[in-house]
């Protein structure tokens, strides 16, 4: 399933227009929204790098998510720029933390039409008062030397948080540009508007997203199937595998399998040169990389 994050409604409001998504009664602390496919969430979770950690906590435990899910942080932000501007999405490469100095690098995986930028995580709200950046030196190194850089306030501990949940692949962060240092002067009205004048890209990778996740699902199915089959455990026994390199070669006939590779010919030949059954543990890790080796 993928799992959609904003901090305030106003980020979710267009969202939930494209989508087509209903609201979920009864669902505790957070608003949360579902699509009729049942294949996205969409959480509110409120502002602040604190509060999104918590959030996205909360929300992985309840709903028990694993590394078959996508986790995704979808909202605005401030960027400081000493060029003019557009309110474009980013998608997020690096995240720096300010009150640390921590970076994080999520792993971006898919084909999309954002550009890509680092964010920097305050623990306020980023104005072109430069005074309240005296107490975060960290942010004055980063924001200095640079012409461009995003800010915004949950990135860093949504990605934190996440990072417990789903590998770095499947945590995904956009966002939108409102304003250079000036978020008094955002209204919700203008945050809808620039979520719709990108409709159609956001649209297009979320869809994406969706499909992969069918495919993978797919292939799942079809692995624990796969997985269950006797004569795997069998050259397994005969390899006298341990558990990590069982996995390691259940793994290997899986990928032979959807590749379309003739692997079960080349277990033959090793059963009738000998090769098979082994002896021991030690000949049997030969045996897996003469195996790994032949075939890839």
């Amino acid at each position: 399933m993928i799992y959609i994050f904003t901090a305030i409604y106003p980020e979710a409001k267009a969202l939930i227009e494209l989508l087509d998504l209903k609201k979920e009664s009864a669902n505790g602390k957070y608003q949360q929204y579902i699509d009729n496919q049942n294949q996205i969430r969409l959480i509110i979770m409120g502002t602040g790098s604190i509060t999104a950690a918590i959030c996205v906590s909360h929300i992985c435990t309840k709903y028990n998510i694993c590394n078959q899910d996508r986790i995704i942080l979808i909202g605005t932000c401030g960027i400081f720029s000493t060029n003019h501007y557009q309110h474009n999405i980013y998608i997020c490469n690096k995240i720096i933390e300010a009150e640390t100095g921590k970076t994080f690098y999520p792993d971006i995986l898919y084909r999309h039409d954002f550009v890509e930028s680092a964010i920097l995580t305050l623990p306020m709200l980023y104005t072109k008062d430069r005074e309240h950046l005296d107490n975060y030196p960290y942010m004055a190194d980063y924001i200095t030397d640079k012409e461009e850089m995003l800010v915004d306030m949950e990135a860093a501990g949504f990605y934190q948080a996440a990072v417990h949940y789903v590998g770095t692949e499947r945590i995904i962060i956009l966002k939108a540009v409102s304003d250079n240092g000036e978020p008094q002067k955002v209204t919700p009205e203008f945050i809808y508007t620039i979520f719709m004048r990108h409709e159609k890209a956001l649209i297009q990778f979320l869809e994406l997203l969706c499909k992969q996740q069918e495919i993978e699902a797919e292939q799942l199915s079809k692995w624990s199937s796969f997985a269950q089959t006797d004569w795997i455990d069998n050259v397994c026994r005969d390899m006298h595998c341990s558990e990590t390199m069982r996995n390691k070669l259940k793994h290997l006939f899986f990928y032979m399998d959807i590749t379309g590779i003739d692997y079960h010919k080349k277990i033959e030949e090793m059963y009738l040169d000998k090769r098979l059954p082994c002896r021991d543990k030690r000949e049997g890790k030969k045996c897996y990389e003469q195996l790994e080796m032949e075939l890839l």
